[in-house]
């Protein structure tokens, strides 16, 4: 679970595409529930997105004034 500074969000399997999503926690319905066991394929090792890691580089705009 993740928290953006303005809703929360979640990681996980999604049936219908058989792959891992990103949802909105206050966009899953009241009355969700687990059905059935988990697959396979719904292993979190298997979400090659999740698992892939970068270096990442962050900096100001060159745009901004020394003040910005």
């Amino acid at each position: 679970m993740v928290y953006c500074g303005l809703r929360w969000h979640v990681r996980a399997w999604r049936e219908k595409h058989r792959d891992f999503r990103d949802f909105v926690l206050t966009r899953i319905a009241p009355g969700a529930e687990i059905v059935g066991e988990a697959l396979p394929d719904a292993n979190p090792e298997n979400d090659k997105n999740w698992q892939h890691h970068i270096d990442l580089v962050v900096g100001p705009n060159h745009g901004l004034t020394k003040a910005q």
